[in-house]
């Protein structure tokens, strides 16, 4: 474990929590306990991420059917206000830190990639330094945005 737990993602803590309990003594209670909290927390974290495709679905529906109703209406009835004015902030939140996490993934690939070209052998040293720099900026905003994620900051 290379970060504070409250930083890490979800997929890496399930990976983690896995690890660490198969190295628990086998056959206890306790490793069975902790295999199934996984389990269980792995099987929701799929749901969650569905219901939120879902719902973003819905939104878009929902936006469009009110537009329809606008252009279909008589003059001066606001029927489509209502439809727009329906809000779902769990499900605006819920994209926003799925957008954000795909974004630290992205951020720690591409980290990983110029770590990667920093280190072959005929790279020159300015190319090494930008690489490198490149790279450290990368996980840099990568940690930033997994602390807004944990911190349920604004929107990033």
């Amino acid at each position: 474990m290379n970060m504070p737990l409250n930083d890490m993602p979800i997929e890496e803590l399930i990976r983690t929590a896995r690890s660490y309990a198969t190295s628990m003594t086998p056959i206890t209670t306790y490793t069975e306990i902790m295999h199934e909290l996984i389990n269980r927390i792995d099987a929701l974290r799929v749901r969650g991420k569905v219901l939120v495709n879902e719902n973003a679905v819905i939104k878009c529906m929902n936006d469009c059917l009110a537009e329809e109703l606008r252009i279909h209406q008589p003059a001066g009835a606001e029927m489509h206000l209502i439809w727009k004015r329906c809000e779902t902030p769990l499900t605006d939140d819920a994209i926003a830190a799925l957008k954000a996490e795909a974004k630290s993934e992205a951020l720690d690939e591409m980290a990983k990639t110029y770590r990667g070209l920093a280190n072959e052998d005929d790279c020159s040293c300015n190319m090494k330094s930008s690489y490198n720099l490149t790279a450290e900026r990368a996980e840099n905003y990568a940690a930033y945005i997994r602390r807004q994620l944990h911190q349920g900051g604004e929107s990033l």
